[in-house]
């Protein structure tokens, strides 16, 4: 989930390019699981602070640079 859906639970535009994005990373990286090395089952609120602390998914390997 998007950084503002965990702290408000809305879902809507912006969550949805989110969500986009998280995709369209699965793809690139040929199916990775998103954060990886991130525990995030029952800490979600610990989740969305790293996220708001400017945490962000790796380039995958395979994303062309002009992407």
């Amino acid at each position: 989930m998007s950084p503002e859906t965990i702290a408000s639970m809305i879902f809507d535009q912006t969550s949805d390019v989110w969500f986009y994005g998280v995709l369209l990373w699965e793809m690139l990286s040929l199916g990775q699981i998103p954060y990886p090395n991130v525990a995030v089952a029952g800490r979600v609120g610990q989740f969305s602070q790293w996220l708001l602390a400017g945490n962000r998914l790796d380039k995958p390997q395979f994303c062309p640079e002009n992407v």
